[in-house]
């Protein structure tokens, strides 16, 4: 028993050197250099689209929120909804008395691949099409039928939300919102049932930097 208390308490003291010299090994470790690119493996299933309307599944989610700004952005620091955040359209919104109506002012900096400012139209153009009953929407989109009764554009920075009801998770339903390529989109999808098509997913036009998604080899 002796003999077994020695090699129970030597391992428990290995334990403890090797719990105290891996912070130390981590901090020798160079920090990655600003701007390096940053791989993020895939180990579940191949995206099945790269367009936001019909996104369903984790894997198109993942890539298309690298691709499109978010229409609200989350603060970094408390995780919460935040006007004016980085990679968001939104840069502030006003509520109404009666707590039905949302408006939101947009950003006039942003612009999509091909050189195209994004505008409210692209926020229009999401909308329209959840209230379209050809398309094939994800259940997250089709709840917003329930709790939004209209989105407008007055004009190309402002987005007007008016909802059924009052309701304190109002910002966490528009947020849900997307932020889609209306010039493009409405060019490849004469008939937005025309998205259905799987043989159309459609190429990627997005914002910001490099949208190409290469296939590496198999092994």
């Amino acid at each position: 028993m002796k003999h077994l208390s020695r090699i129970m308490v030597a391992g428990m003291l290995m334990l403890l050197i090797a719990a105290l010299v891996v912070p130390v090994a981590a901090q020798d470790e160079p920090a990655a250099a600003s701007g390096a690119p940053l791989i993020l493996p895939n180990f579940g299933a191949d995206p099945a689209t790269f367009n936001p309307i019909l996104s369903n599944d984790g894997t198109s989610s993942a890539i298309i929120s690298r691709i499109f700004p978010s229409f609200i952005g989350l603060d970094d620091d408390t995780g919460f909804w935040a006007p004016g955040a980085d990679q968001a359209l939104v840069t502030d919104w006003t509520v109404s008395d009666d707590n039905l109506v949302y408006t939101f002012t947009l950003r006039d900096d942003m612009v999509w691949s091909d050189g195209t400012p994004v505008t409210s139209a692209d926020v229009q153009y999401f909308w329209d099409a959840v209230q379209d009953p050809t398309v094939n929407l994800s259940g997250s989109f089709v709840d917003l039928r329930d709790k939004i009764a209209s989105v407008e554009s007055p004009d190309a920075h402002t987005v007007v939300v008016t909802f059924n009801n009052p309701d304190c998770n109002a910002i966490d339903s528009a947020g849900i919102l997307q932020v889609v390529p209306a010039h493009y989109y409405s060019q490849i999808f004469p008939e937005r049932s025309d998205m259905n098509d799987s043989e159309r997913k459609p190429e990627p036009a997005g914002y910001g930097g490099a949208v190409e998604l290469p296939q590496l080899p198999s092994r």
